[in-house]
């Protein structure tokens, strides 16, 4: 476990942009050596015959992985497999109450602990777009409550009362979070069943999204992401990334309808909704880059963007470039500049990771087919056109030419089919 957080701090201090090439070097260095002591633990220690801190260890070695990487790997979606049969073979799944052999300090952790992994397993399904591996019916363990982390002590005989939700500590995030993903979890049940879902039940689940949404705690609502709250970076990531999850839930929830709203006027909300969320996906994704860039005011929030961050901005791209390539298809010559104009930042983003992500590569050669395709690249930016020309044909060694959306939305983009094929 001492390998993994340091290996976890190493990796943090990556992040740092300000810090200099010398100390980023260092960092590097030490990244690599503290994750290949990890590992040999993890192997000395025989983590399939799991003892204590096994879990922490293999899910602290799980999140920096997870942060190493740009885009999705489904390797790690592997090893969250393994954490979570390791995590109910020790017990976890089961709420401490249930016996008197577990201290209320250890029960307390134990419930932090599942409630960390009943997420990250819905959030990495929901990036490889596989059912989550772990159901509610499978476990009965509590949420966390609202404690300081001074509020345990290891000699306690009991939990003292939880503190009010004005209160920010280190579980208020992840309940609040999970709010969210109580909701996610149906969204992506729905997703994943070959079975046609009712279009009732859609407005069912943005109702309850909605109201899970009002639910969060004033102090973690977004308000205004140029709004720094005196709490610090910490408490400002956790605003956007909640007001991120629902976006990308609600986006998730409609996406299917996007394209049988052009010919069934029933399915007209449901479009609305989920450009709506697109939209805001990318406005958030532009501040994050911006804030957390080297000289900004959340530079140290840098390591905390994800991959799965980025499937979000992924999922909205799709969403936006099918939109606006089907009103150029249908010959529509409305006003187009909001969607445009989101396209063009999310460009800008994506070129930020494209020599790493080939994710990045695939969405900016998708944006490039689109708004090319009525002349809307413009040479306003001709020097960034040339940067992203000259990618392009590395990316694509080959010469391929820029045909059509569908050459670049393949089995890696979010699915476009709906639910249900009857109104």
């Amino acid at each position: 476990m001492f390998f993994a957080a340091r290996y976890q701090s190493s990796f943090e201090s990556r992040g740092y942009g300000s810090a200099g090439e010398l100390l980023i070097s260092r960092a590097l260095v030490q990244v690599q050596e503290y994750r290949e002591k990890a590992v040999q633990c993890l192997h000395a220690g025989s983590y399939i015959k799991p003892g204590p801190y096994t879990v922490q260890t293999l899910l602290l070695y799980f999140m920096t992985e997870h942060h190493h990487y740009t885009d999705a790997q489904f390797g790690n979606w592997i090893l969250m497999g393994q954490i979570t049969r390791i995590a109910m073979r020790l017990g976890l799944h089961r709420d401490p109450s249930h016996t008197s052999k577990v201290s209320p300090f250890n029960g307390e952790m134990g419930r932090r602990l599942w409630l960390a992994i009943v997420h990250i397993d819905l959030t990495t399904s929901s990036q490889m777009g596989l059912p989550r591996m772990i159901r509610e019916s499978w476990y009965d363990t509590q949420e966390p409550l609202n404690l300081l982390d001074s509020d345990l002590d290891e000699e306690m005989t009991e939990l003292p009362q939880p503190r009010p939700e004005s209160v920010f500590t280190p579980t208020l995030y992840i309940k609040s979070r999970g709010k969210l993903l109580s909701i996610f979890a149906k969204i992506s049940d729905m997703t994943t069943s070959i079975k046609p879902s009712c279009y009732a039940e859609i407005w069912g689940l943005d109702d309850e999204l909605t109201q899970a949404r009002s639910s969060i705690p004033p102090g973690l609502q977004l308000q205004s992401p140029s709004i720094y709250p005196a709490e610090g970076h910490a408490v400002w990531f956790y605003r956007l990334s909640i007001d991120a999850m629902f976006q990308h839930a609600r986006c998730t929830l409609h996406r299917p309808y996007l394209i049988p709203a052009r010919t069934n006027n029933q399915y007209i909300s449901s479009r609305n909704a989920c450009i709506e969320a697109a939209l805001a996906l990318v406005r958030h994704q532009e501040t994050l880059m911006m804030e957390t860039m080297p000289g900004g005011h959340y530079e140290l929030c840098r390591w905390k963007v994800s991959s799965f961050w980025n499937h979000g901005m992924l999922l909205a791209v799709t969403v936006l470039c099918v939109d606006l390539n089907s009103d150029f298809d249908d010959g529509l010559t409305g006003d187009c500049s909001e969607l445009t104009d989101a396209l063009r930042s999310a460009q800008r983003i994506l070129l930020q990771s494209w020599s790493i992500s080939a994710d990045a590569r695939k969405a900016s050669a998708a944006i490039e087919v689109v708004l090319s395709k009525e002349g809307l690249v413009t040479k306003q930016n001709t020097a960034e056109n040339t940067v992203l020309d000259q990618q392009a044909q590395h990316y694509f060694p080959q010469n391929t030419p820029l045909r059509s959306l569908e050459d670049f939305l393949g089995p890696d983009f979010p699915q476009l089919q709906p639910w249900d094929q009857a109104p």
